[in-house]
C-alpha cells in the first residue's frame, strides 16, 4: 500500500496517473482499461500530470506493428507520433483498441456531464471544448491527445492551417446555429464532415468528430446519432459505407452522410 505524504491529506490523496500506469505494465489490457476508466488525466488546473519517467520507449522497441495494422480508411500514425504511446506494455492492435475504447468512454462521460447533463451546459462550439474533449478521449493512452498534429497526412489540411481552419469551423457553426441556417441534424453532420476534413489531430479524428456531432444534436434537444448502430473502428462493410458517405460529402452530397448518421 502506498504511504500518504501526510496524515492530514489522507482522505484527499490519490495515486498519480504515473503510478496507475506503472501498475498496468504487467497486467492484462482489460484490467488496465478499467484503470483508465477511473483515471482523471488532468490536474486541478487542467494540465496533464504525466511525468517524464512514464514516457514510452522509442518506436524501434516494437510499436511499429501497432501503426501498420490500420482499419480501412484510417489515417496512418507517424513514427514520431507512435512514440507518444503512454502505455508501453501494449503489444497488439486489439489491446490498443481496448485501451482507447476505455479512455473514450471516460471522455464521453466527461463531455456529457458538461455539455448535456450539467446544471449549466457548456457550449460545445468553442475551440477550448473541441481540443479538451479530444484530450479527455485519448489522454490516458497518447501523449499528443488534444494537441494539433505536427505532420501532414493523407487527409486533412496543411499542418500549419489546422488551428485557423478549426477556428473558422467553430465560427461558421455558431453562425449556423444562432441564425438557424440548418436543421440540427444537418448542422451537426456538416460540422462532423468538416472536422474530419480538417483532421486536426494525429489520430482519433473520426471518433472525436462523431462525439462532437452527437453533443451538438443533444444540445439541440435531439437524440444522439446511431452511426450505423455498431463499431466503426474495425474494418467492416459498415465502416466502408461510412467512408463512402464521407467521400460523397467531399463532393457536396451530404444526404448519404446524414442518412448514415441516423441509420
Amino acid at each position: 500500500m502506498p504511504s500518504y505524504p501526510d496524515a492530514r491529506f489522507k482522505k484527499r490523496w490519490r495515486p498519480e496517473p504515473c503510478a496507475l500506469l506503472d501498475r498496468c505494465s504487467d497486467r492484462s489490457a482489460t484490467r488496465c482499461a478499467w484503470k483508465i476508466r477511473n483515471l482523471d488525466p488532468g490536474s486541478r488546473n487542467g494540465r496533464p500530470r504525466w511525468r517524464r519517467s512514464c514516457w514510452p520507449p522509442p518506436i524501434g522497441s516494437g510499436l511499429h506493428h501497432l501503426t501498420s495494422e490500420l482499419p480501412y480508411g484510417a489515417t496512418p500514425v507517424d513514427p514520431d507520433e507512435a512514440e507518444g504511446l503512454l502505455l508501453t506494455h501494449v503489444s497488439t492492435r486489439s489491446e490498443l483498441d481496448e485501451l482507447e475504447e476505455a479512455n473514450i468512454q471516460s471522455g464521453l462521460e466527461w463531455a456529457l456531464d458538461r455539455a448535456v447533463l450539467g446544471r449549466r451546459s457548456t457550449d460545445v462550439l468553442t475551440e477550448d471544448f473541441l481540443y479538451a474533449s479530444h484530450k479527455r478521449m485519448f489522454g490516458a493512452v497518447w501523449a499528443w491527445a488534444g494537441k494539433v498534429r505536427r505532420t501532414d497526412k493523407n487527409i486533412g489540411v496543411d499542418k500549419f492551417q489546422v488551428r485557423s481552419e478549426v477556428r473558422k469551423l467553430v465560427e461558421d457553426a455558431r453562425h449556423w446555429r444562432d441564425r438557424e441556417v440548418f436543421e440540427p441534424d444537418e448542422l451537426a453532420v456538416r460540422f462532423h464532415h468538416r472536422l474530419v476534413w480538417i483532421h486536426p489531430f494525429p489520430n482519433g479524428n473520426g471518433r472525436h468528430a462523431r462525439l462532437m456531432a452527437d453533443l451538438l444534436v443533444q444540445q439541440a434537444g435531439r437524440p444522439p446519432f446511431s452511426w450505423g448502430g455498431a463499431s466503426l473502428v474495425e474494418t467492416s462493410e459498415l465502416r466502408k459505407a461510412y467512408i463512402h458517405a464521407l467521400r460523397a460529402a467531399d463532393g457536396g452530397e451530404l444526404d448519404p452522410l446524414v442518412a448514415f448518421a441516423r441509420s
